[in-house]
């Protein structure tokens, strides 16, 4: 699009271009936009809002390996018997959401086939929705336990999750192990967006593409990718003992 931008306004007699911001539309209200910036990300601000094309040159998604895990996505989908899952949980802090993000890690490339993000739950809330994800896709779960620890980890002992510390070193493990499978053309998602109840949207394309390795605070989904990815990488080396089928809890 941006490329396609760029030709017409060096060559304006084939095409017409405007760029501005929504604040000059006299026929949008600017408390409304103003609403507006207080729920969104710096870079759907000037995206949305302001009509810039973005490109930080810090993000650690490229376009392409977006656009081929879309291509390569057979959507969400319910639990397949004989398949491998491992599920990721990144955790709210104050301002931000639950996520739980599962893959089928049967086959490359792996498949998100189950996505689910909330805020402002009670833990027990939370600790129900992770055992229920467990009880309907089988498979391993990793937990994001920074500040938490061991009181996540025992409140759930009965599914054996995993923990997972975010320190500065372990967090850019987690995302340059997304990058480099993402790369590779070895997970697939799926286009998902969903309203926020305040006449917003979220978006998981959005969010993987303004992920980036310094302002990533925000994107809880594709962090709970990221760790079910980093669960996928010993789940996936399992060899299933005679009769047993993978996916069963």
């Amino acid at each position: 699009f941006f490329k396609k931008y760029r030709e017409l306004r060096e060559n304006p007699q084939t095409g017409y271009t405007q760029v501005g911001s929504t604040f000059e539309n006299p026929h949008v209200s600017r408390e409304f936009l103003e609403s507006k910036i207080d729920t969104m990300s710096t870079q759907r601000i000037e995206q949305n809002i302001h009509g810039m094309f973005i490109d930080s040159g810090n993000e650690i998604l490229d376009e392409t390996s977006i656009q081929r895990s879309l291509s390569q996505s057979t959507g969400l989908r319910p639990r397949l018997v004989d398949h491998r899952y491992v599920t990721g949980w990144d955790l709210a802090r104050k301002r931000t959401f639950t996520v739980g993000a599962t893959l089928d890690v049967t086959n490359k490339p792996f498949q998100l086939v189950k996505i689910e993000r909330f805020q402002h739950r009670e833990w027990p809330y939370v600790y129900e929705t992770i055992r229920k994800r467990k009880r309907e896709y089988g498979g391993d779960t990793i937990i994001d336990s920074t500040g938490l620890g061991d009181v996540v980890i025992s409140e759930l002992a009965d599914i054996a999750p995993q923990g997972f510390v975010f320190t500065t070193r372990s967090k850019a493990d987690l995302l340059t192990n997304l990058q480099s499978e993402f790369e590779a053309g070895h997970i697939a998602v799926p286009q998902y967006e969903t309203g926020t109840g305040d006449n917003d949207y979220w978006s998981l394309i959005d969010e993987l593409r303004e992920l980036d390795w310094e302002k990533n605070d925000h994107c809880d989904a594709v962090m709970a990718i990221a760790l079910a990815l980093w669960a996928a990488k010993s789940a996936t080396s399992k060899t299933p003992f005679p009769g047993f089928r993978f996916g069963e809890v």
